[in-house]
């Protein structure tokens, strides 16, 4: 690989994958994955870390790919769009993709390599592959990696307990409420403000169940994630404002609820 290859490879990272989130985003998703007891072990999990984060780079990297020609009118400046031949970019996926399987194979267990990542890759190539779906349907749909990643961390379908599928819900809506909160275009689309309220909606019946979840085991924890349940619906009504900005606040109630959870668990 050129000189000239690698800079645009190290720019794209800079620019799509900065420090400030590409780090912090798998650490919440193997926090989840920790949600319902499952053994810890540094080695493991520092492992599990670093397939969380080339997940990341491949479906980001997916995304882009997929986005280009509406990228090349609304943010002509990044890498991809400048790039005349990207080559290296479809090279640098499918390899990366290659390299998350057999990872996940190794490192969590063949079954989940098969029976989750497979399927995953499976439907959202579909998903780039088909035309005409709508983009707020299509954005929602891709969303489904997030739970995807949390399932296999977690150990899996066998792995799967009522705690680890809240953990999941939280994930998905967190994630859901981000998205439309920070690309206002999709807001804008047709039922984009009823999708925002409908995952809104979701999002604090999860902070509520939680906080339910324990109320019969760990009575004082279950009145802590209440309050912390009501304050998250507060935050959530301020960032729902126009003009507000900061969204990634909205993880802050998951951060904090999941943190209990496991400590409970």
């Amino acid at each position: 690989m050129s000189n000239s290859s690698n800079n645009r490879l190290r720019d794209y990272v800079a620019e799509r994958l900065p420090p400030g989130q590409f780090v912090p985003l798998p650490l919440v998703l193997l926090l989840a994955s920790l949600v319902g007891g499952r053994e810890i072990h540094l080695g493991g999990l520092a492992l599990q870390l670093g397939l969380a984060l080339s997940w990341i780079f491949q479906f980001r990297l997916w995304d882009d790919l997929h986005d280009l020609e509406r990228d090349r009118k609304q943010h002509p400046h990044r890498v991809l769009v400048r790039t005349q031949s990207l080559a290296q970019f479809r090279w640098v996926a499918g390899l990366v993709s290659l390299g998350n399987f057999v990872a996940a194979g190794f490192l969590l267990s063949w079954t989940i390599a098969f029976t989750i990542l497979l399927p995953l890759n499976l439907i959202l190539a579909a998903l780039y592959r088909i035309g005409g779906i709508p983009r707020l349907l299509h954005a929602q749909i891709v969303l489904i990696k997030y739970p995807g990643f949390v399932l296999m961390l977690s150990g899996g379908i066998a792995g799967l307990s009522a705690e680890t599928g809240i953990a999941i819900l939280l994930i998905h809506f967190t994630f859901a409420v981000y998205e439309l909160l920070h690309d206002s275009s999709l807001r804008t689309e047709k039922q984009g403000e009823t999708t925002l309220f409908i995952n809104a909606l979701a999002l604090g019946s999860v902070w509520f169940l939680v906080a339910g979840w324990t109320a019969f085991t760990h009575p004082i924890a279950a009145m802590g994630l209440t309050c912390l349940a009501v304050a998250a619906c507060f935050l959530l009504s301020r960032l729902w404002r126009p003009g507000a900005t900061n969204h990634l606040r909205v993880f802050f109630p998951a951060i904090l609820q999941l943190a209990v959870l496991t400590f409970l668990s």
